[in-house]
């Protein structure tokens, strides 16, 4: 007669260090990463410096409808070089600020600062708004 052996029953593996250690390893990882934003926003006219001139620079305003302006006299991009350069000869002055609205495609930007180099512009500085 043969007899059967009992079976031993196994006790089933604990995962709960398992689980422990999964989530040790996750808490360092999101912790000595680094976190980027997907896209990059730009609200760039702001800074916590002011710079000083002691001549009075010639004033370019470019606002958000894409109007031109030359010491507050709003002005045309077909007649922006011939008057600047004229006004630099009547001032004497190199120095220009640019204050362009948050909303000015960044293209007309460059645009202006390549008219003003053109029309004789030494130095070229973009205003902003003062952070205490």
């Amino acid at each position: 007669m043969e007899f059967r052996r009992a079976r031993k029953v196994r006790s089933p593996m604990s995962i709960a260090p398992l689980v422990d250690i999964v989530f040790l390893l996750l808490i360092f990882f999101l912790l000595s990463s680094s976190f980027q934003n997907p896209a990059i926003k730009l609200d760039l006219p702001e800074a916590e410096s002011r710079a000083h001139s002691e001549q009075k620079p010639i004033t370019i305003v470019l606002d958000r409808n894409l109007k031109l302006f030359l010491n507050a006299d709003e002005l045309s991009f077909e007649e922006f070089p011939q008057r600047l350069s004229a006004l630099m000869q009547q001032t004497g002055g190199r120095d220009v600020i640019f204050k362009g609205d948050k909303s000015v495609p960044y293209e007309m930007v460059i645009r202006i600062m390549s008219l003003s180099k053109k029309s004789g512009a030494e130095h070229i500085n973009l205003s902003h708004r003062y952070l205490p």
